[in-house]
């Protein structure tokens, strides 16, 4: 075999390695650029977490406010059924 033949067997090794590599590096470039998008989605993520949790605080207390208004509403109710009672027995 003639020199030019194993020069050219190493160059075509060197280009399958340089190939491999390329393709390596392209994948760990696509996972780290997808880590930091995750890592920059982060902040927003906690954010609606804590959008969510003010939220349920919020329709907690308007339950809260709507039991307290039927029970003022049922107490006025019922004094005015007490008075038109009285008033019919006098």
């Amino acid at each position: 075999m003639s020199p030019l033949h194993f020069q050219g067997e190493f160059t075509k090794k060197c280009n399958i390695r340089l190939q491999l590599l390329t393709a390596i590096t392209s994948k760990r470039l696509q996972i780290t650029q997808g880590q930091v998008q995750e890592i920059c989605y982060a902040p927003e993520l906690n954010q609606e977490t804590s959008l969510a949790q003010a939220h349920k605080q919020e329709t907690s207390i308007q339950t809260e406010l709507q039991r307290n208004l039927f029970e003022v509403e049922h107490l006025i109710y019922n004094h005015w059924c007490s008075q038109c009672k009285s008033d019919t027995d006098s």
